[in-house]
């Protein structure tokens, strides 16, 4: 399943469903109404990643701040 189907398949799915992260394919359980990923690698690395990757002017970057 595509990243953006899996994150549409998790928000629409109940509180104590388990859940696989978009991002990383981890199972979790959904722990609030609005969670979409796990929190198994700390912060938010998954929905990060998930975001930088899904919208076009983020993946299309190559200017770098730093």
């Amino acid at each position: 399943m595509k990243m953006k189907q899996r994150y549409i398949v998790n928000k629409n799915l109940k509180v104590g469903d388990t859940c696989i992260c978009p991002s990383c394919q981890t199972q979790f359980v959904k722990t609030s109404y609005q969670q979409a990923f796990c929190k198994t690698k700390g912060g938010t690395i998954c929905k990060d990643r998930y975001w930088n990757l899904v919208t076009l002017n983020k993946r299309n970057n190559t200017t770098r701040i730093s």
